[in-house]
């Protein structure tokens, strides 16, 4: 009997050695690419991107011959020490019933399933292994197609084809395996289903023939969080081999046969990644070792997280797509950087320097936002699952060097502020104008009759020192937004209002609380100095921490947006996925590349719609903001 963490870390070494595999490959396409570049010349362009396929397939070829030995060498070792445990494991209990079970080694029957699934396994895996040097070339000449494509239409230029390929390349990764649907799967994907599948089904069916030689007929099934729900119905119940049994209860555990678990099927028992095993149970004189109290605490909903309750089965699956994220981010950084490296053209050098920084700055937040996630869910970090090869501590550190000296290094876990970035360009704190004197009593009065004017309430101007002028143009770009949608002004009782705070953290513009659904928050600190706010708005625009094409005057419309959210109870995240037909982490990735960063960093989402709101009233909104538009106002 394996347990459920074994199957779970049985592949990690063999998976590294493909992983290495797959880097080098991706890392000698791009160099591939730089080389080549892009000519004018049909023929030429033909016969120079020909020749480098060439290459690149007898490289691929190459790199394979030096891994497959070892990876031959590690898939034996691990079925042979998986058997010999499961052997050994269900003959304590053999021994105990006063049987004379046979070792793994001294049982012919078994060492043949034993060999045979061996054998299965690593033929699916040098199946995958033939499959890479073909789909390096495939990737190769199909980036290279497309970039000479954009350049001879006229509508790209030699360098924005180039850079489009290399970032087309970095973010697929080999797909290998090619389904008649039109699916494929990435390499790694396919390398732990072929490796973690061929150990379950070779070990249970090892230890289905050791109980039938000591003539044991019912078999225990472990149970585990997390189990997939359909699995979750038989974990810790009985299987009577033989069937005879079926229906019955025995210890308080219902006798299921070898057909209700799917035993031998894809999806059930067995299959494809899935983690149960079983041990002999013999009735009289075993102890179930899961009662249905313990069952059912397995399959709860008892981790809460984002203000939900979740199974450990979907906190899982959480956390796998976070590492993944984090595994590409990697591997955006490193094409990047190899990219940097290899280009001799000038603007692409600088660009894919720029991109690289981009690819540091959101690792970072990827990594920061994973560690949050474990500590508010209980779960350990698996450092092994984010690794990827040429990303080791020395790139880690010039990472979190880069992102740092970008000052895009992003925190997590508020979900107001407009800007939280953890160092300003001074190296702490922006450094505001310092106070100077109060408003006077006119110039309050005249402030807040003109807000009136516009429907607007504003408070918080006693004892303060702002630019008079710069609060009316807030009050104006509050009311323009405001007259597009009214139902945001609140009511008589309780007016939509601004207000000025004293004290606010230095780095943030403004602020908008859910609980308070029609009240702006806005640093009297930054509306001091109307030059200093452009400076340090327009910087972080440069930096794409806010939306390209917006000024200052879009700080108000994105504190909007958490309004509009707020009254009409919109889940950003969701709409947003909704409208580009992704997953979660697809569509904050999306719009980290597409809207700004900061509308990405928070894991619910919830800056989409201020940053959206930003754009489109303030800026040159793109396809994406005109239909998230368009649909709220469907929705409204």
């Amino acid at each position: 009997m394996l347990t459920p963490e074994y199957y779970e870390s049985c592949s990690e070494l063999i998976l590294q050695q493909y992983a290495d595999l797959e880097d080098a490959i991706l890392r000698d396409i791009i160099r591939r690419i730089m080389k080549t570049g892009v000519v004018t010349e049909s023929a030429k362009w033909q016969a120079e991107m020909l020749q480098e396929a060439g290459l690149v397939y007898n490289d691929i070829v190459k790199s394979v011959s030096q891994h497959t030995g070892m990876i031959a060498e590690e898939v034996q070792r691990l079925f042979e020490d998986a058997g010999v445990e499961t052997v050994e494991a269900d003959n304590v209990v053999y021994r105990q019933m006063d049987k004379e079970p046979k070792s793994l080694l001294l049982s012919a029957p078994m060492m043949q399933v034993l060999e045979a699934g061996y054998r299965k396994t690593l033929g699916q895996l040098d199946n995958l292994t033939a499959t890479m040097p073909s789909a390096g070339q495939r990737m190769y000449i199909n980036a290279c197609n497309q970039a000479y494509m954009k350049v001879t239409s006229g509508a790209f230029s030699y360098q924005q084809a180039v850079m489009q390929a290399v970032k087309e390349t970095a973010a697929s990764g080999l797909k290998v395996v090619e389904y008649d649907s039109g699916r494929s799967d990435r390499l790694e994907v396919a390398v732990l289903r072929a490796v973690r599948t061929g150990v379950a089904q070779t070990c249970r069916e090892v230890g289905r023939m050791n109980a039938e030689e000591n003539g044991c007929e019912l078999m225990e099934i472990t149970a585990h969080s997390g189990a997939r729900p359909e699995h979750a119905r038989w974990q810790g119940q009985l299987v009577d081999l033989t069937g005879r049994r079926r229906g019955e209860t025995i210890d308080g555990l219902r006798v299921l046969s070898l057909s209700d678990i799917g035993y031998g099927q894809i999806t059930g028992f067995g299959g494809v990644n899935c983690r149960h095993d079983w041990y002999p149970y013999f009735e009289g004189y075993s102890v179930p070792n899961y009662t249905q109290e313990r069952l059912e605490e397995l399959n709860a909903r008892n981790i809460e997280y984002n203000g939900k309750m979740h199974t450990q089965y979907e906190i899982s699956q959480m956390q796998r797509a976070q590492e993944r994220k984090i595994r590409e981010l990697k591997r955006r950084a490193v094409t990047w950087d190899e990219t940097a490296k290899t280009s001799s053209d000038a603007e692409i050098k600088s660009a894919a320097q720029k991109k690289y920084t981009d690819s540091a700055v959101k690792l970072k937040a990827a990594e920061q936002k994973l560690s949050d996630f474990c500590k508010a869910t209980g779960q350990d970090r698996d450092r092994f699952r984010e690794q990827v090869n040429g990303f080791g501590r020395p790139q880690a550190q010039r990472a979190v060097w880069t992102a740092k000296k970008s000052q895009k290094a992003l925190t997590f876990g508020s979900d107001s502020g407009i800007m939280k970035t953890q160092k300003a360009s001074s190296g702490g704190k922006i450094q505001w104008k310092p106070k100077g004197k109060d408003l006077t009593a006119e110039q309050r009065r005249e402030l807040t009759e003109y807000a009136s004017s516009k429907g607007i309430t504003l408070t918080g101007l006693a004892g303060t020192d702002v630019d008079a002028e710069l609060l009316k143009e807030a009050v104006d770009d509050a009311a323009f937004i405001l007259d597009l949608h009214p139902e945001l002004r609140g009511s008589s009782g309780n007016p939509f209002t601004i207000k000025i705070v004293n004290g606010m953290d230095a780095n943030d513009f403004a602020m908008t609380y859910k609980r308070e659904r029609n009240i702006i928050r806005l640093n009297a600190n930054a509306y001091r100095d109307k030059q200093k706010l452009q400076e340090e708005y327009q910087r972080l625009v440069d930096l794409k921490w806010f939306v390209q094409g917006t000024s200052y005057r879009s700080i108000i419309k994105h504190e909007l947006g958490h309004v509009y959210a707020n009254v009409h109870k919109i889940d950003g995240l969701k709409l947003a996925k909704d409208l580009l037909q992704m997953s979660g982490d697809e569509t904050l990735m999306y719009v980290m590349d597409n809207l700004s960063l900061y509308s990405g960093c928070y894991s619910d989402g919830s800056e989409i719609i201020s940053e959206v709101f930003s754009s489109y009233y303030g800026g040159n909104p793109k396809a994406f903001e005109r239909n998230f538009i368009a649909l709220l106002k469907e929705d409204g």
